[in-house]
């Protein structure tokens, strides 16, 4: 999956998580889903060095230190509140990247150290444009429909 797709996922993703769970659109919910979503793109980092692709950046172990790395520089800058976004932001991009290769073609170890397994759903290639654009569109509009239910304009426009 490109960038594009990789955002609109996790739009996608993390606007569906948060509705339901009635949490928003407080600024930290919005916060951390722009910044997980703009952080989606970060174990692709690996295709600008010589390290194989969907190695070392394509893993939970990846995410988790992505996410504490993310914390300690948020947490440093800001406090532990911010710390706590900023981990969530890491870790959740980083997972919701490799949700997004999993349906792609190309096997990897999105488990990895935990588990060997290689996975690939097979549903599209990574460089489907249905798939990425599909996929950015889909997340813009749940993004919007997650700030128009939970801030209340919804029901508003509704008439409620």
């Amino acid at each position: 999956m490109h960038a594009k797709g990789h955002f609109g996922l996790s739009l996608l993703v993390l606007s569906l998580i948060f509705l339901p769970l009635g949490f928003g659109p407080d600024y930290i919910v919005v916060i951390i889903i722009m910044l997980s979503a703009g952080l989606s793109s970060l174990p692709d980092i690996d295709l600008n060095f010589e390290i194989a692709h969907r190695g070392f950046t394509h893993n939970i172990l990846f995410a988790i230190i992505a996410g504490i790395a993310f914390g300690l520089i948020f947490g440093y800058a800001s406090g532990l509140t911010w710390g706590a976004i900023g981990f969530l932001a890491g870790f959740l991009g980083v997972a919701l990247h490799l949700l997004g290769d999993m349906m792609t073609m190309m096997a990897f170890k999105p488990l990895w150290p935990f588990s060997h397994r290689e996975i690939a759903l097979c549903w599209f290639y990574a460089d489907s444009r249905a798939a990425n654009e599909g996929f950015m569109s889909l997340g813009i509009f749940m993004f919007i429909i997650y700030i128009m239910v939970s801030s209340g304009a919804l029901q508003s426009l509704l008439g409620g």
